[in-house]
């Protein structure tokens, strides 16, 4: 089909598609049955099952109200970076430090060589990507974030960690890809923590060279 003039009609444009972060609220059951668990009253299995079961409910929840990229919500994770480090070869959990407002969480300590000794989020994708005819994102925390909310115990650099850590990620994410992800997101930095980031790899950086700056808001990992 041409137009006046001989020449060819634009495609319409693609329409953007929707999708969240992906850290969503635990609804209640979960939240009590995960201090269950804490406390030794509730075992694994019977937690896995409820952590599925909010899954589930997170994944109609999205196509209810019409996203085109889901994703699982992350009903089985406490947070961002003890999830992994509780997965990872190298990693020990450290004492209770407040990450912000009246939150918590067990930092890390990098105390050896990190690898990792099995697939993280596979297992979860799949569980999450097989409810639905919709693609389910994979969801991993970045290297950096990882190191900047652990202690580093094992590694003479800060730039050593974060390539330790990079290797990981990308291996999972390879594993993501194997198994049907078609998108695959990484937690982004915040301007203070990416210019952190390039000091702690490059060096200072020179005059002007900062960061795209973009709007406040609560720290996304």
């Amino acid at each position: 089909m041409t137009v006046e003039g001989g020449r060819t009609p634009l495609k319409p444009p693609t329409p953007l598609m929707t999708t969240t972060v992906g850290s969503f609220g635990k609804p209640e059951y979960l939240t009590k049955a995960r201090g269950q668990h804490a406390r030794g009253k509730l075992g694994a299995t019977e937690l896995e099952d409820l952590e599925r079961k909010a899954t589930a409910e997170w994944i109609r929840r999205q196509e209810d109200i019409g996203l085109d990229v889901l994703v699982d919500g992350e009903m089985y994770r406490g947070d961002m970076v003890a999830y992994f480090a509780e997965r990872l070869e190298g990693f020990k959990l450290g004492g209770l430090v407040r990450s912000y407002g009246n939150r918590y969480y067990h930092k890390p300590v990098i105390a050896g060589k990190v690898q990792r000794p099995q697939p993280m989020t596979v297992s979860w994708f799949e569980y999450a990507q097989s409810l639905t005819t919709k693609p389910v994102k994979g969801m991993l925390t970045g290297p950096y974030t990882l190191l900047d909310w652990s202690y580093n115990e094992a590694y003479p650099t800060r730039r050593d960690a974060v390539l330790a850590l990079a290797e990981v990620v990308r291996d999972e994410a390879r594993d993501l890809e194997r198994a049907g992800a078609k998108y695959i997101q990484i937690r982004a930095l915040r301007e203070d923590d990416l210019a952190h980031l390039l000091r702690g790899l490059c060096g200072d950086l020179p005059a002007g060279a900062r960061p795209a700056r973009r709007s406040a808001g609560p720290r996304d990992g």
